[in-house]
């Protein structure tokens, strides 16, 4: 019987000094380094919210400006077909055609 309620007491005993450690490990290391990790993750995650958005109003504005350059040159490109299609008079009343 001696032996029965030695290891019954030696179990309780740590089944509580678990709870105990588990309960001190618990507290200094769980939640305010949980929160202090996440906290760094945010920080990170809008430094680099940050440099994509400035990417994109950097890449929108090479866009727009590279669309401006498109219209400038077709614009000067339809200019001189524009202006030979159009026959001037004097050679339609000599009868020549380009």
């Amino acid at each position: 019987m001696y032996l029965l309620a030695q290891i019954w007491f030696f179990l309780l005993l740590a089944f509580l000094s678990g709870l105990a450690l588990g309960y001190v490990l618990w507290r200094s290391c769980g939640r305010s380094h949980l929160v202090a990790g996440h906290q760094a993750q945010l920080q990170d995650l809008k430094r680099r919210l940050a440099a994509a958005e400035l990417e994109r109003n950097r890449f929108s504005a090479a866009a727009l400006e590279a669309e401006g350059e498109i219209l400038k040159l077709r614009a000067a490109a339809e200019a001189p077909s524009a202006a030979r299609t159009k026959v001037p008079e004097q050679t339609v009343a000599r009868g020549l055609t380009p």
